[in-house]
């Protein structure tokens, strides 16, 4: 007899624990603007910055959980530009989990954030064709580094 209330209990735990995006009745979550590891800042704070929602593991790797920018999600290709900075020589690591999407964009880094360059295949891992994931790292070789899914157009592009 006192099994039937553990199902419905343990139901609800499970169902608490899932991601979820937004549906068009509830609050789009606001993007983080900052995300910093120990040696490492992420920032997001320029023209068409995005980090999506940023949590940072234990061995520094960040991850961003992207969605779609748009409710209802009219376009599958969740964005991500930031800039990465920190000393010469610390390694970026970045993981990236689309929710309602997938990872159509290869990254691509800039030093100037006019001139870009897409990572080299060795730096980059995904799931495959349409993957809900995908994880890159990338070296500073300056103080700062910008990455994007692409060149970054802005109203300096269009003076």
């Amino acid at each position: 007899m006192r099994h039937w209330l553990f199902a419905p209990l343990a139901v609800l735990g499970l169902t608490a624990c899932a991601l979820s995006t937004p549906t068009s009745d509830q609050p789009w979550p606001v993007p983080d603007a900052r995300c910093a590891s120990k040696h490492v800042l992420l920032d997001a704070h320029f023209e068409t910055g995005n980090l999506g929602q940023c949590t940072v593991d234990d061995d520094g790797r960040f991850v961003l959980g992207l969605i779609p920018e748009d409710k209802p999600p009219i376009n599958p290709s969740a964005w991500f530009a930031f800039r990465a900075s920190g000393r010469p020589g610390d390694e970026v690591r970045v993981r990236l989990e689309l929710d309602h999407g997938f990872a159509r964009y290869w990254p691509k880094t800039s030093r100037d954030g006019r001139h870009w360059t897409p990572l080299p295949s060795e730096q980059v891992l995904t799931g495959g064709d349409r993957s809900e994931w995908m994880e890159f790292h990338f070296t500073l070789d300056g103080a700062y580094r910008w990455v994007s899914a692409q060149e970054i157009m802005d109203t300096w592009d269009y003076q």
